[in-house]
């Protein structure tokens, strides 16, 4: 209906506004589904100018969805579209302008239509990615160096600002840093740089989920000859290029210039890195980028595919990593990453154009230089792959066959120089959907933590995203309503599975039409508001409370409702308070106490009565029942408290009987899950220091962790000051280094930091401190020691961070060995350093944790040559001397201490005999790399426990001369292949677990870290199929595919 202010002459009828805030549809849902959504897109954007009506329901959420719903359905059903560039005569006959087409490939498909028209932008110099990203897709000229972002559907159009200048080559020379680059051998690129002058840059264009922004990221050579990242947001663009939050690694100096990046939905950049045949091979070619956090990471690959990718893509979803050896052998091979939660490597197809048919379009693909696979199709019987002359192929893998489906030349006039792509491809997918709108909806829930008082975001679906109308705290996970009751009478809830599973389940679906009873269920569908309260009898009732004051139950299984709560049945409600003025005015009650509400007045409870003492009743209060069915089901922790409660529970809970009996009992059970640490990656220390503190050390991200792993609480010590020399690739440095001791022969991962870092305990003032010595890049040596809680200075806030120790270094920390951390005893920090003559019998570096100098234990000269490990032993420190696999012995020496009288002295706590043990104890202890003791157990210490590295431990009794394994990692948990199962990578991934309270905070990054409850157990599981099967089945099938090259 018209305004007043408007003239009267006949008007068209116009859109009525809907009666609530949802700008949902114009005259009804009927125009939208049925009409508006089949038009282009195009037409769409200029249709909003015909009122406001049709302005808002054109850009609502709704249309959005029904017209992306139809756009898929349709894309479906004729197969896909082609996307290519076109140069476009100007004045003069030069190509000054690109047009951008597109074409469905399904059969009869006649012309293609024309998306928009770019002027000064060269086609010939144009970089683009095959594959757009949420809609937008990003357009390099390589000419004028220049930046587009655009949306083929709409045709909007942004060129971004210009980036800081990078260094070019002025010149044609060999591609990358003066080596030929063959094709198909480590890269698609071409042998000569294809035109002058080229930017040593790379460039993609990736989507944040967490503020639902598109990101382009550059990483180019700049011209003083450093390394750079910039990030540019191309909806803010008055803030131009800047820099990116994360540090980049040393082996971005292995970039390939002008290979843009592939971009995956999990928000993640993947950049190929240049393979250097004349090294050895690193598991490192392929430079992650979170698009988030940005920071830079690595994918591992293994070795024998390392070598042998040439390219990278996103096909379906997927990173795929292209194999091809057409050329010589006939062989293109696919293989597939299965992302982050479970990351192995499985092959997706293996063809053979050789094999191919028909022959002749086998042959025409086989000529081809660039095959680049663009998606699936057929269910994924089909793979479509693009090549540099501007053709698309269809390869069948079910039937073997290859079928064109696509060229360039059919549809329009190509000149005699745009033939081939000089250096990638020219084709690629046209998505037609709009970007604009549907991003911003994924950023509904905002986040703010508690402890660290950050903001941040929770990712929520689109379809979900727009529909959520409330949020709700059921059974302590985070639930989201979707109501829909007044109009289609469907009442959803949505739980989310926490930051360290984030994902959104179905909780459940309630159809009010089809509830029973009737009169029940009509009555709740009157109510405006239903909020969930929380579930009941075994979560197969939900409680739902509403804004008139009442609750109902919801019965899933049964489906049924009825009315449990009416605040008119228990009080006088006056007529003013019948309904709710926001939203409820009901709730739960939790009748607990909390410590800062609570009296000081003692409750009057029932006590247990207190029997007389019997020294013969030592097994059990009222019975073995008790014992054996209650009291071993405790925690241990639980168990120690109850023996207060009277004579009898604490001489039954500490009788041999209950000991054995909550023993067979006992299972694994879960203390935390960390994210963001790698297994693989992490250096732990055997035992906790002080207070129940665990250091941890992920040396994929150089970073420290403090843990208390029996409370969960965490922080993450702040960068450290001084950067560490490291290994970038396995030397025989490493090999000598590390002869002396458990450390592998060569380094673990890469790259691999010259440091070693311990946590001690000062009994003086009550702090802990992490010191870490470390050889610096620039050759010299550095102790650095951090304070918790960080210690106060005058008039300031508290320090925390690192800073040089007080003491100075002695020359002879040179012979420090990199990644054995040290050992705390009583006090001191002690260091095990490489045998050699300037060290001599000072083999082993202490340090004061109270005063921070350093100083040596004395160590005969016949010890000092075999020692290879130190530990601490029951509060002892203790040298290993390991010649198992030559003379059969393992001893251990027990150091006196310092408080020792006369003097300091060594001892011999144990040796044991490996030829005098069973065959199978033996060869088994024999087989392990490392061994280490952990602590002494039994009556009078007469059991030592032993660590391994293959993840067990076993106990050697020095009175009956035997050892027994106890323990086996893979006997408790499910451990991927992907794990290092078979031995860990540096030392042990087992350790002692003491439970203290010990409070660590800090005002640093928090972790994302799940607590296990105290009846949490782990039992033996299989691990996924998806990790475990993969990463067997990739081996297997790579040898099965790089044989069939052999052959060819």
């Amino acid at each position: 209906m018209a305004s007043s202010s408007s003239p009267p002459i006949q008007t068209p009828k116009r859109l009525r506004r809907p009666s609530y805030d949802q700008p949902r549809v114009p005259h009804g849902e009927l125009l939208v589904d049925e009409i508006l959504t089949r038009l282009p897109i195009a037409a769409a954007v200029r249709f909003r100018a015909v009122c406001r009506e049709w302005h808002a329901a054109l850009t609502s959420d709704h249309f959005i969805r029904a017209h992306h719903a139809r756009t898929t359905a349709v894309m479906a059903a004729r197969n896909l579209e082609m996307l290519f560039l076109a140069p476009c005569s100007g004045a003069g006959g030069h190509h000054r302008a690109t047009s951008f087409n597109a074409c469905s490939i399904h059969d009869g498909a006649a012309a293609a239509r024309e998306l928009l028209t770019v002027a000064d932008l060269s086609a010939e110099h144009a970089v683009f990615s095959p594959t757009p990203c949420r809609g937008l897709t990003l357009v390099f000229d390589g000419r004028s160096s220049e930046y587009h972002v655009i949306n083929l559907s709409t045709g909007e159009h942004v060129v971004l600002p210009p980036a800081t200048a990078a260094e070019a080559r002025l010149e044609e020379r060999p591609f990358i840093d003066g080596r030929l680059n063959i094709y198909a051998t480590w890269s698609y690129l071409p042998p000569f740089t294809p035109w002058i002058p080229f930017e040593l840059s790379t460039t993609g264009i990736g989507f944040d989920t967490t503020t639902g922004e598109h990101k382009v990221v550059r990483l180019f050579k700049n011209l003083n000859g450093e390394y750079a990242c910039e990030v540019c947001n191309p909806r803010g663009l008055t803030t131009g290029w800047r820099r990116c939050v994360g540090r980049l690694p040393p082996c971005v100096a292995s970039l390939i210039p002008a290979l843009p990046p592939v971009f995956v939905d999990d928000g993640y950049l993947y950049w190929l890195l240049d393979h250097q045949p004349t090294t050895t091979v690193t598991t490192h070619r392929i430079l992650s980028f979170s698009m988030a956090t940005e920071q830079f990471g690595w994918v591992y690959v293994p070795p024998r595919l390392s070598s042998r990718i040439c390219h990278l893509a996103n096909l379906d979803g997927f990173l795929c990593a292209v194999v091809d050896n057409h050329l010589f052998g006939g062989v293109y091979g696919l293989f597939t990453w299965s992302g982050r939660l479970s990351p192995s490597w499985s092959m997706r197809c293996c063809i053979n154009l050789k094999t191919l048919h028909p022959q002749q379009v086998s042959d025409e693909l086989a000529n081809e230089l660039v095959i680049v696979p663009l998606c699936t199709s057929a269910g994924g019987n089909k793979i479509l792959v693009a090549t540099g002359c501007h053709k698309v192929f269809a390869c069948d893998i079910e039937r073997n066959a290859v079928e064109r489906v696509f060229r360039m030349q059919d549809f329009v006039d190509v000149p005699d120089c745009y033939l081939h792509a000089p250096l990638l491809l020219r084709v690629g997918l046209h998505d037609d959907q709009r970007s604009k709108g549907a991003a911003r909806r994924l950023n509904r829930i905002l986040s703010f933590s508690m402890a660290t008082e950050q903001f941040g975001w929770v990712y929520v679906p689109p379809r979900l995203s727009h529909r959520i109308c409330y949020l709700a705290n059921l059974d302590g996970f985070l639930c989201a309503v979707f109501d829909n009751h007044i109009f289609a009478g469907v009442y959803g809830l949505f739980t989310w599975g926490g930051r360290l599973s984030p994902s959104w389940s179905v909780r459940c679906c309630i159809n009010l039409k089809s509830l029973q009873p009737q009169q029940v269920s009509g009555e709740l569908a009157k109510e405006r508001v239903i909020v969930p309260l929380c579930s009941a009898d075994g979560g197969n009732k939900i409680l739902l409370a509403t804004g008139r004051h009442k609750v109902f139950a919801y019965d899933i299984e049964r489906d049924t409702v009825e009315r449990v709560f009416r605040m008119q049945d228990f009080v006088d409600v006056p007529s003013y308070y019948l309904k709710s003025p926001l939203l409820l005015s009901v709730g739960l009650h939790d009748a607990q106490r909390s410590p800062e509400c609570t009296d000081t007045t003692p409750p009057k409870s029932k006590r247990l009565r207190r029997s007389e003492p019997d020294s013969h009743h030592t097994r059990a209060p009222h019975g073995e029942l008790l014992v054996d069915e209650i009291l071993t089901r405790l925690p241990v922790a639980a168990a120690v408290r109850f023996r207060a409660v009277c004579r009898d529970w604490n001489a039954a809970l500490t009788s041999d009987h209950f000991i054995r009996a909550h023993h067979a009992r006992t299972t694994a059970r879960e203390l935390l899950t960390v994210a963001d640490i790698s297994a693989e990656h992490a250096v732990m220390s055997p035992s906790p220091c002080g207070s129940g503190l665990t250091l941890v050390f992920d040396a994929r991200a150089s970073e420290y962790y403090l843990f208390n792993l029996s409370t969960g609480h965490h922080l993450t010590l702040p960068p450290c000051q001084h950067p560490a020399a490291s290994y970038v690739e396995s030397t025989s440095r490493f090999t000598h280094v590390n002869q002396r001791s458990f450390l592998p022969a060569f380094t673990p991962w890469f790259p691999f930091e010259f440091s070693t870092t311990g946590l001690g305990f000062d009994a003086a003032t009550g702090d802990h401190k992490v010191v870490r010595l470390l050889e610096k890049r620039d050759g010299g040596y550095a102790c650095e020691v951090y304070t918790y809680p960080p210690t106060p200075r005058a008039g300031t806030r508290r320090n925390s961070t690192w800073r040089p120790c007080v003491g100075r270094l002695p020359p002879c920390v040179a012979k420090l060995i990199p990644a054995l951390p040290p050992v705390f005893v009583d006090g001191y920090l002690y260091w095990l350093l490489r045998p050699s003559t300037a060290v001599g019998h000072h083999r082993i570096l202490s340090f004061s944790v109270a005063r921070e100098q350093f100083g040596w234990v004395y160590v005969p000269p016949q010890l000092s040559s075999s020692m290879r490990h130190l530990a601490n032993l029951d509060g002892l420190l203790y040298a290993v001397v390991d010649d198992r696999v030559v003379g059969h012995l393992y001893a251990l020496f027990t150091w006196s201490g310092r408080e020792s009288s006369p003097s300091p002295s060594w001892s011999v706590r144990c040796r044991i005999n490996m030829s005098s043990l069973p065959e199978e104890v033996s060869d088994e202890l024999v087989n392990e790399r490392a061994v280490v003791p952990l602590c002494s157990a039994g009556a009078g210490g007469n059991k030592i426990l032993l660590a391994t590295g293959r993840h067990k431990v076993f106990v050697y009794d020095a009175d009956r001369d035997t050892v027994e394994r106890v323990f086996r990692m893979q006997d408790f948990v499910g451990v991927p292949r992907s794990y290092p199962t078979q031995q860990a990578r540096l030392l042990l991934n087992v350790g002692l677990h003491d439970e203290r309270i010990a409070d660590v905070r800090g005002e640093s990054r928090r972790l994302k870290v799940r607590m296990g409850r105290s009846d949490d157990t782990v039992v033996k599981r299989e691990a996924p199929s998806v990790s475990v099967n993969n990463q067997h089945r990739v081996h297997d099938e790579f040898d099965v595919f790089w044989d069939q090259i052999t052959r060819l």
